[in-house]
């Protein structure tokens, strides 16, 4: 169980980066230059030190919003952005960066060097050596893409605004193996791991965990234990049946909590209007008698 953990661990969480990452380890003359509105907030325009350059949309130091990606070879991202890893703070200087752009599949156009919408594979390479293979029909990005790390892991599957979402496979370098659902970068829903020494659970996972009904099988293809899992363990009906009470005590008391915790905001809210009310009147009093001072 350890093996599945840390091997998703290892690459879903901590390696899936699903954007275009460039890494800078300067913010020197030949580094990247912002041109725009203060505090990175509206129109700006950052171009990155490989001549990659962004004109578009800013919020809070992170591209959001309509914008423009131009790479080096001409082709042309022209869309929507909902974020990036820029993270910028005018006030601080780095001596590296980590940028990432996120780009929105569902409104944006990649355009060729020509002017037209683009129509093929495209492959963004990261400098750490990682490919994210990208298929575009009539200039927008299809679902289905593949990402490489440099030791040999393989995902190749659905992503949503490039995150790793939906029906996938992974396969790591030792050999391990993992078909079925994924969610927000993460073993979700029905699938299978098999291990490199031929174990295999076949089942329902949450967060990249066994998780719910499944069925662990050993190397020669019996089953060894079947029935439910919790977060990566088997466990018998009855505990099961003790954890998922302790489950609802444990949300009916934080439901409670954020029930009070609404009411005593709304108290201050109501508290906070009266003055306001009262602030008011008193003005409009004030200006009432004013002329006859």
């Amino acid at each position: 169980m350890k093996i599945l953990k840390k091997q998703f661990l290892n690459t879903t969480n901590s390696l899936i980066l699903l954007s275009f990452v460039l890494i800078v380890f300067s913010a020197c003359a030949s580094g990247p230059e912002y041109f725009g509105e203060q505090d990175y907030n509206g129109k700006g325009t950052w171009t990155f030190p490989d001549g990659t350059k962004y004109v578009g949309q800013w919020k809070a130091g992170n591209m959001v919003g309509k914008g423009t990606l131009t790479f080096p070879d001409g082709t042309k991202y022209v869309g929507r952005f909902f974020g990036s890893g820029l993270g910028i703070n005018p006030k601080k200087n780095y001596s590296m960066y980590l940028y990432s752009y996120y780009m929105d599949e569902d409104q944006g156009t990649l355009i060729d060097s020509d002017g037209k919408n683009f129509n093929g594979q495209k492959t963004f390479t990261w400098p750490d050596g990682r490919k994210y293979v990208c298929q575009f029909e009539n200039g927008n990005m299809q679902r289905q893409r593949t990402l490489t790390w440099p030791d040999g892991t393989k995902y190749v599957g659905q992503f949503s605004r490039c995150i790793i979402y939906g029906q996938g496979t992974m396969t790591w370098s030792n050999g391990a193996k993992y078909v079925g659902q994924f969610q927000d970068g993460k073993a979700y829903g029905q699938g299978t791991y098999t291990w490199p020494n031929g174990t295999k659970y076949v089942g329902q996972f949450k967060d990249d965990k066994m998780h719910g009904q499944g069925t662990l099988y050993d190397s020669k293809g019996k089953i060894s234990q079947n029935g439910d899992f919790y977060y990566g363990r088997f466990v018998s009906a009855e505990d099961l049946a003790k954890i998922e009470a302790a489950e609802r005590e444990t949300n009916k008391a934080i439901g409670e909590m954020k029930r009070k915790e609404r009411m005593h905001n709304d108290s201050i809210r109501r508290e906070q209007n009266r003055q306001d009310e009262q602030r008011r009147q008193a003005e409009q009093r004030r200006q009432q008698y004013a002329p006859y001072k």
